[in-house]
């Protein structure tokens, strides 16, 4: 770095740290005095046609005199001042002029360089062109009011407006009454506390400073006593609205917050002299009042009067600007000083506005109260914009509805009971109706209830006719009397009476301009006579009663709230033609169901129906009359029924039925109210809800299915292995013997047998019902045709070894060819196949799920193979017949061959094997038909069976044999040697000679297995 930069950083740093020093010096030991000036006078120093020159008389206030009050201040002292203006909606001057509200931006900014206003939050809400007025150069303070991005005023508001010339932090909260306001207390406290974060790093401290725009006291006592007490409370607190006598002078209520009163006249302008210590701490607040109405002289230099003639030529532009609407006659005065013409009675302006109400909207009655009416009036001749907007400078809408006589009523009589019926300035006298459409005469020395007859005109008499209690009349107003005028709000939103139908602001534009259409379209000018419309008649005493209580109906009578009115009870319903049909439901435990029941009116007469009550447990929810779910009547006419959903809830009900009433107040469809005793009856009907617990489908375990599984591949593995066997040791005699095709068949049955396990394990957990009907109808198929295999083998055997020893024993030739020896087996394969398939095709197994026997319902189910009709049962029992045949013919054919040693026959372990089936059958059978519906037992014991029957065949053929072998024990069989010892036949034995050649050739017989026998 060269020297001069050096030197150059060296002279900053010093340079930042003197300044530092001094602003801790000032804040420390010097104390600043800064200026508040807070004024809600208009743009101009009059009316539009006032203060031709700055030194007219007529120059009243306005912000040209607010400003020439500060700026003489200002030069006399030096001290900063922050000043706070007003937008001005309302005036002509305003209204009139080209630009509308934008006007407001050219006089604040432009020419007075303000660069923040207030205003109500309705100005973020209007729909006219404010794009001028919407400006970065000029922000609208509104602290408490959202304004989402959305808005066009978006980027345009401030929540709190810093101001650098005096350090204060300006926060100006409003009512919450109006659009999109949020509660003024968080809204000032976050704001409070982001004033504080910005202090955190700033060295001249900012001054936190509240303007509370609320008339109320009672809505700012609470507000100061939650404010001041903040973690960040604010320094100084102006209340605006009206002057609090405690606050009057501004005063201290801690260590850190002062408070003051202001008005909000803009004829006054309000400057509050504010002291600053050490942080910038308040030490002490002075409140000064400028009046408007009188500068002095020495105030009006040369800045003063540019100011007047610049504000002037917009006054000319807005006069220019102000177009005739009409004629009328003389309109007086109607407002000036304490002189209220409006609060009195009839007042000829508020029937000129009302008139035009009533024809724009085309109602039957036009209100408008009399506080917004004023202005000098104006000579008969010509009516401009301009005095119609000096006559009610608010820019209200209107505002549309319908209501009945007797709400009609409630707002004329509140009115008048309220009203002073004096000229001049009252309280409450602001609240007295100006009307059109109709005319209501009153008695102003009657105490409470002062109406004495309403009379509206009727359009088809042309005439005025007395007000019908509960006539519909279609009724405009503004938005501010339907709207925010307490308590009129409540009456022109009145709904009690059947076809009433709110109030709602039906136009954007203001009602003068209403007004002006109005006197434009008339082909002669408005009359501005007194029409009657407001009578006081202090003879009358008997005032008009429209109003009624329910506590005034006799015990012969009810309250009828559709004609908010005592009416005579009516007779009782026929309740027994009303039919009612049954309603019931099933529900799991903790679960719900829906029901419908149907409710007909067999009556020639119409009923109306309410729902009295329904079990803690059901709940109508749906329906073809909805408006009984919501507590209301419904007529149910002569002939028609209306049906219910009933929601049912078994949360917090047990096993078992649950049953309880649903009750209906039944009364003549005339009669509207059921605290009439002779007029109402009651019908229900008992519902019940059948709680089951939670569906058992009793399915297949895993555990017992892959346990089946395992036998079935046991099963599998042993006929495999004992075929391979068979087949390595073919040459074997043992095997040689018991010839090797028929022990590969009997593998072969027992293996199919087994396969029969795979569609036993099949349940409809996993797979759908079609498929376990395949798995059931495969069932039998695997099980009879797996057995008739086997035992057909083993009757082939059998009958081809008696065949050959019979004939040997008769010394016969005889010749088998494998027909002769397989036609058993075939002739037994063919006929059980054909009744399997004759079955399969008739009459199928299929799956069904039933409920058990032993539960009250259907939550408890099992799964099972059966037949549908008896025809399956036949098929079934002829299966099981010719499967017994040949097991008989098998044994029988065993016994034949008894005498034979086991080398040749295995008649021994054959009967072994039928006397364990015949045991498991006997077990077995009884057991399955007593556990048949629990799924788990009867498939084990169909395992068992199954395995049992496979292994003990398996093992009685085969493990003789392989013992036989091991233990070598087979031997070259001749002579006698085929039979067992002492069990040759006779003539076998007597005849030696012959026995040679017999059993040669019967041993020939009996080990030749490859061609057909030959002796």
């Amino acid at each position: 770095m060269v020297p001069e930069q050096k030197m150059l950083v060296k002279l900053h740093w010093v340079a930042t740290s003197m300044l530092y020093v001094v602003a801790l010096l000032r804040n420390s030991v010097e104390a600043l005095n800064v200026n508040l000036v807070f004024s809600p006078a208009p743009l101009l120093s009059g009316g539009l046609t006032d203060c031709p020159t700055p030194e007219a008389e007529t120059c009243i206030g306005g912000v040209a005199t607010v400003s020439a009050y500060v700026r003489n201040y200002v030069n006399s002292t030096g001290e900063a001042v922050f000043s706070m203006h007003r937008i001005d909606r309302i005036s002509p001057f305003v209204q009139m002029h080209p630009m509308g509200w934008n006007v407001n931006f050219e006089v604040l900014h432009r020419r007075f360089g303000n660069r923040v206003a207030y205003a109500a939050a309705s100005l973020l809400t209007s729909k006219r062109d404010l794009s001028i007025l919407g400006s970065k150069e000029m922000s609208i303070l509104v602290s408490n009011v959202l304004v989402p991005p959305s808005n066009p005023w978006y980027g345009f508001t401030d929540i709190v407006h810093f101001d650098s010339e005096t350090n204060l932090a300006v926060i100006y909260v409003q009512s919450e009454a109006q659009p999109n306001s949020w509660p003024a207390l968080d809204s000032a406290k976050n704001a409070l506390d982001r004033i504080a974060a910005v202090n955190e790093n700033t060295v001249d401290k900012w001054v936190p400073v509240i303007l509370h725009d609320f008339t109320s006291h009672e809505v700012f006592r609470p507000f100061l006593s939650a404010i001041k007490d903040h973690s960040n409370p604010p320094h100084f607190i102006l209340k605006i609205g009206s002057i609090d006598d405690e606050f009057e002078m501004p005063k201290s209520v801690n260590d850190k917050t002062w408070v003051a009163s202001c008005g909000n006249k803009g004829s006054k302008s309000y400057r509050l002299h504010i002291s600053l210590g050490p942080e910038n701490a308040v030490q002490n607040v002075t409140l000064h009042v400028d009046d408007l109405k009188k500068l002095p002289a020495e105030m009006k230099d040369s800045v003063y009067i540019d100011d007047q003639n610049y504000l002037r030529k917009l006054a000319i532009e807005a006069t220019e600007f102000d177009p005739v609407v009409g004629t009328s006659g003389s309109m007086p005065l109607t407002r000036t000083g304490n002189i209220r013409r409006c609060f009195a009675g009839e007042c000829i302006i508020g029937n000129l506005f009302t008139d035009a109400m009533r024809w724009k909207e085309g109602a039957d009655i036009a209100f408008t109260p009399s506080g917004g009416l004023r202005g000098p009036g104006w000579p008969a001749g010509q009516v401009r914009m301009s005095d119609l907007w000096s006559a009610l400078p608010f820019a209200n809408n209107l505002c549309s509805g319908v209501l009945s006589g007797l709400s009609i009523f409630k707002i004329l009589d509140y009115s008048a009971s309220v009203a002073t019926f004096t000229s001049t300035y009252s309280e409450m006298g602001d609240r007295l109706m100006q009307v059109s459409g109709l005319r209501y005469t009153y008695n102003t020395e009657l105490n409470g209830p002062r109406i004495i007859s309403i009379d509206v005109w009727d359009k088809g008499v042309e005439n005025f006719v007395p007000l019908q209690r509960l006539k519909l009349y279609s009724v405009v107003s503004d938005n501010f009397l339907c709207g925010i005028f307490d308590p009129f709000p409540e009456f022109f939103k009145s709904e009690a009476i059947e076809g009433e139908v709110p109030s709602r602001v039906t136009t954007e534009y203001p009602i003068q301009n209403v007004v002006g259409e109005y006197l434009t379209q008339l082909n002669e000018p408005y009359n501005t006579e007194v029409q009657g419309r407001l009578l006081n008649d202090t003879s009358a005493l008997l005032p008009l009663r429209f109003v009624q209580a329910q506590d005034m109906c006799s015990y012969s009578d009810f309250w009828d709230v559709a004609i908010q009115a005592c009416a005579p009870c009516p007779i009782a319903a026929a309740k027994e033609n009303l039919v009612l049909s049954e309603a019931e439901g099933t529900a799991e435990t903790g679960q719900n169901t829906t029901t419908r029941f149907i409710l007909s009116n067999r009556d020639i007469f119409d009923v109306n129906i309410t729902v009295k009550s329904t079990p803690n447990w059901a709940q109508l929810v749906n329906g073809t009359a909805p408006e009984i779910l919501n507590g209301k009547k419904h007529v149910l006419r002569a002939g028609e029924s209306i049906a219910f959903d009933m929601l049912m809830k078994a949360d917090d009900l047990d096993r078992g039925v649950a049953q309880g009433p649903v009750l209906f107040t039944v009364m003549e469809a005339f009669a509207r109210n059921s605290d009439c005793k002779a007029a109402r009856e009651e019908i229900g009907v008992d519902v019940r809800l059948h709680v089951t617990p939670p569906p058992q489908r009793n399915y297949l375990s895993r555990s017992l299915r892959t346990t089946g599984l395992v036998m079935m591949a046991i099963v599998m593995l042993t006929s495999f292995s004992f075929a391979i066997w068979v087949h390595l040791n073919r040459k074997v005699r043992v095997v040689k013997y018991s010839q090797p095709m028929f022990l590969h068949m009997i593998c072969s049955g027992i293996f199919i047998m087994s396969t029969s396990i795979v569609p036993l394990s099949i349940d409809d957990r996993f797979i759908s019902v079609q498929g376990c009907n395949i798995a059931c109808m495969a069932m039998p198929w695997l099980l009879s045709m797996g057995f008739i295999l086997t035992f057909s083998a083993l009757l082939s055997k059998l009958r081809k070894i008696n065949t050959v020893v019979d004939a040997s024993l008769r010394l016969q030739r005889i010749k088998l060819s494998l027909l002769d020896i397989f036609k058993p087996l075939i002739i037994i394969f063919l006929v059980n196949g054909l009744l399997l398939l004759i079955w399969t095709v008739t009459d199928p197994i299929k799956w069904e799920r039933s409920s058990s026997k032993d539960t009250d319902g259907f939550w408890n189910t099992h799964g099972s193979c059966t037949t549908g009709r008896s025809t399956g049962y036949v098929f079934f029992i002829l299966i099981i017949l010719f499967d017994i045949l040949s097991l008989f013919l098998t044994c029988v054919h065993a016994y034949k061959a008894r005498n034979i040693v086991d080398d040749l026959s295995e008649s021994k372990y054959i009967g072994i094997a039928a006397c364990c089936w015949l045991e498991v059958f006997i077990i077995a059978i009884p057991t399955l038909i007593i556990v048949k519906e629990n799924s788990n037992v009867a498939f084990f014991l169909w395992l068992a069976i199954i395995f049992v029957l496979c292994m003990s065949m398996l093992l009685l053929i085969f493990v003789p044999k392989i013992l036989i072998k091991r233990l070598g024990a087979t031997r070259q069989l001749s002579g006698a040697d085929i039979f067992r010892k002492g069990k040759a036949p006779k003539n076998y034995i007597t005849t030696s000679s012959r026995s040679q050649v017999t059993t040669t050739s019967a041993r020939k017989e009996v080990h030749d297995e490859e061609s057909p026998v030959t002796n």
